[in-house]
């Protein structure tokens, strides 16, 4: 039979319930339904006990910021709820309609403060705006977290900057972990506030003409080695007008290009007038070992430099030519994540991703190439979003190898408790195998210790991907490379 809830409820029948709060989509509709309507009192007029007793969540949800169910309410909270565990639109009625919501957020705020940033967003806004949170606010402008005070920074230059002064005698001070407050103990090495977190509160000064834009600027390229601030000035979709954000560039261009931590590609290809020579040279020399056919650097090198790693690539071919007995340079193969150059004596691997991404992507064994250099850059989630390796050249690829070497390759690596997901040789990709030049070569501390056969035909993995520990039932490899 049909029935209409709000019905029911006047009537002070509320067994339905047991059924519909299997139904989370039809509860809520509910919970708002009632919430919204002018004849909430009537509803609850003869349910309002048996609701609290048996389905007291249920009622705190249509209640909890009423002001004429304020008592019901915060005791049905104190037995039930805690406030960490209500998303943020509650919080914020919380706070903004009821005597008690101020008192558990000023209670609660470490917590509070856990969540994502724009759960503390809101809740820094709220405060400012409602005032009664003076010394919490006092607290979160020295907050321990950089990224928070950061945020607090933020808030202050775009929606309060005639409050700024409340809390700093100079907002630039602040940007280290120092709060310089009585009885604190400097160092001489004080934690640096993030990086991207700075630049972006530099970007927004800009965007709201703060008097402090030029002071924070100076403050980055004095204090980070790196930086995002070319990206953040040339290529970031913003309110700043691109006039000033050109100029602000022009300003600062030698510094910015030998500072920025992805963006020198396109400085290099696109802004070079404004750039020493000396400095455009010494780039164009590195990178001129990742040229295609008709002199364009390949796509390769713009994803390995605006995700971080184009300051190690340019660092360890310095290395490594100097540790070389020639200094020729060619490219040697793609994958469908991956390609190779030959520089010098070694090979440069760089990725766009990896297939597998387990914390260790394989193992340290000698049936496995040793990487020298290894850089990953990852996502939140742990896949690699580039990756930069460095390894000893090895002239002679494994197509040509016996099989009983390859069928030895695979029961050692079995033996080891690995399984390896992939083509050792003949791939649809190429080869991913290569032979030592000398066993002594292998990734082991006792090259004498290694198998016969290894010495003999030191065969090898070079593609240090796609291998396991067996008997793992979930294998952390993505379903496609990208």
């Amino acid at each position: 039979m049909s029935y209409i809830p709000e019905e029911e409820l006047k009537k002070g029948n509320v067994e339905f319930l047991y059924t519909l709060l299997n139904y989370p989509y039809d509860t809520d509709n509910l919970i708002n339904r009632i919430r919204s309507s002018k004849d909430i009192d009537e509803i609850l007029a003869n349910s309002l006990y048996k609701l609290k007793h048996l389905f007291p969540c249920f009622l705190y949800k249509i209640i909890y910021d009423n002001p004429k169910y304020e008592n019901i309410a915060y005791t049905l909270y104190k037995d039930n709820f805690k406030i960490e565990n209500f998303d943020i639109s509650i919080v914020f009625n919380l706070m903004n309609k009821t005597r008690y919501g101020p008192i558990l957020v000023k209670h609660n705020l470490d917590i509070l403060f856990t969540k994502d940033r724009g759960y503390i967003s809101t809740l820094i806004h709220t405060m400012l705006i409602n005032g009664g949170y003076d010394k919490e606010l006092k607290n979160i402008s020295l907050h321990d977290d950089l990224s928070i005070r950061c945020l607090f920074m933020e808030i202050l230059i775009k929606g309060f900057p005639d409050r700024i002064k409340d809390y700093y005698d100079d907002i630039t001070k602040y940007f280290t972990s120092y709060t310089y407050q009585e009885g604190e103990q400097l160092t001489f090495l004080p934690t640096l506030m993030n990086v991207k977190d700075i630049c972006n509160l530099y970007i927004t000064m800009l965007d709201q003409t703060s008097p402090y834009a030029a002071k924070t600027k100076e403050f980055i390229l004095t204090h980070y080695d790196k930086n995002y601030l070319a990206s953040m000035l040339l290529n970031q979709i913003n309110n700043v007008p691109d006039y000033i954000k050109q100029m602000e560039f022009e300003k600062d261009a030698d510094r910015i290009f030998e500072t920025t931590i992805d963006y020198k590609i396109q400085l290099l290809t696109n802004y070079s007038k404004y750039i020493k020579d000396e400095y455009i040279n010494a780039l164009a020399n590195h990178l001129r070992y990742f040229k295609d056919e008709k002199g364009n650097y390949k796509y390769i090198i713009d994803h390995i430099f605006s995700h971080g790693l184009g300051n190690k690539l340019e660092k360890y071919i310095d290395k490594y030519l100097s540790l070389s007995t020639c200094d020729d340079y060619r490219f040697l193969s793609s994958g469908s994540t991956s390609s190779s150059y030959k520089i010098g004596d070694y090979v440069f691997k760089l990725s766009t991703t990896k297939w597998s991404y387990e914390d260790i992507i394989v193992p340290e064994i000698y049936l496995i190439i040793k990487d020298l250099e290894e850089e990953y850059i990852r996502n939140d989630k742990g896949i690699i979003l580039a990756g930069l390796e460095v390894q000893q050249y090895l002239e002679h690829d494994g197509e040509n190898v016996d099989y009983k070497s390859i069928s030895n390759w695979f029961k050692d690596l079995d033996d080891l408790g690995y399984v390896f997901t992939d083509r050792l040789v003949h791939g649809e990709c190429g080869c991913n195998a290569r032979v030592l030049n000398d066993y002594h070569d292998a990734n082991c501390h006792n090259p004498e210790a290694l198998p016969d056969w290894f010495k003999e035909q030191p065969l090898v993995l070079v593609d240090r991907d796609r291998v396991y520990c067996k008997g793992k039932n979930i294998k952390q490899q993505v379903s496609s490379a990208y």
